[in-house]
């Protein structure tokens, strides 16, 4: 009867689960693979990427019926029909083929001995396969909704927080629009007063007044209401960074706005009803993407 091959997996984090809201609590980040791998005593290590958690069963059984002839697998996603094939070549990420050696890799199996020497973080897959000298590639049949979830992982995390939140969307655009009543009421109110202390000035300050206020109001409500369900770090000097970030999101979308709507007007010959709803859509946009990416992005 041959030995049973002894071996230890170790799965990688690498942020695309966490885009769509799951964690698998094992999941280390591949500096600590690295240094599991180094002090694993075992024949062989198994290093597997979150996105293929699923195909652990698989890959103990390639590892089974391989492993004694092959220094090291490379398991690789392969679903069926051209749907399956056009996304697994969309969903191509370069995180797999660190991790793996292989851009669609779903684990890398290896023996121990090929990297007893220190590497670096993201240089797991090069070292291995560098050293070995009988490389095996085995496709894997992927499920269609793990194919999808790498083409998800590429989507740019604002496009991946619409489409995993699209409440979250509907919030923030809510909020802009409270938010615009309240700069509204603001300068009609404080206009007067601004033009009898300063007739020259008062018509910026109350623009100003109106827009500082009402950017404190939209960051209040983005932070007890939109994004609550982040459960983001409430220090009040993380509060204040996201507020400073969420004031250069803020001017980002009103200076678009702004040169949106007159390069319309004056280059375009635009209506300057339909330049400025244009401007505002541009802006909002600009506003939210700044948002979500710079203010209130939760990072893994």
């Amino acid at each position: 009867m041959s030995k049973k091959l002894s071996s230890h997996t170790v799965v990688v984090r690498t942020g695309i689960l966490e885009k769509a809201g799951v964690s698998i609590p094992e999941a280390v980040d591949r500096c600590d693979a690295v240094m599991k791998i180094l002090n694993n005593g075992r024949d062989y290590s198994i290093l597997v990427p979150d996105l293929g958690y699923t195909a652990l069963p698989i890959i103990s059984d390639v590892l089974a019926a391989y492993g004694k002839y092959y220094d090291a697998i490379i398991v690789v996603a392969k679903p069926k029909g051209p749907l399956g094939a056009f996304l697994i070549n969309v969903g191509s990420l370069n995180v797999l083929e660190e991790i793996t050696g292989h851009p669609n890799g779903f684990a890398l199996i290896f023996k121990n001995a090929l990297v007893k020497e220190s590497i670096d973080c993201k240089s797991i897959a090069q070292v291995v396969l560098n050293n070995a000298r009988r490389v095996l590639v085995v496709p894997y049949e992927a499920p269609m909704h793990e194919v999808a979830m790498a083409v998800y992982g590429k989507l740019p995390y604002a496009v991946a927080m619409l489409i995993k939140e699209p409440s979250v969307v509907v919030k923030f655009g809510l909020v802009g629009l409270f938010g615009s009543i309240v700069n509204a009421s603001i300068v009609t109110l404080t206009l007067p007063q601004a033009v009898g202390i300063s007739p020259l000035l008062g018509l910026p300050l109350a623009v100003l007044t109106g827009f500082e206020l009402s950017l404190l109001f939209n960051f209040t409500l983005h932070e007890v209401w939109t994004f609550r369900g982040m459960k983001l770090l409430s220090s009040f000097s993380k509060r204040l960074l996201r507020l400073i970030k969420y004031h250069l999101s803020s001017l980002t979308s009103f200076v678009t706005q702004l040169i949106v709507t007159y390069v319309l007007v004056n280059f375009f010959g635009l209506y300057i009803a339909y330049a400025s709803l244009i401007g505002i859509a541009l802006g909002f946009i600009a506003n939210y993407v700044l948002g979500v990416t710079l203010a209130w992005r939760k990072t893994a």
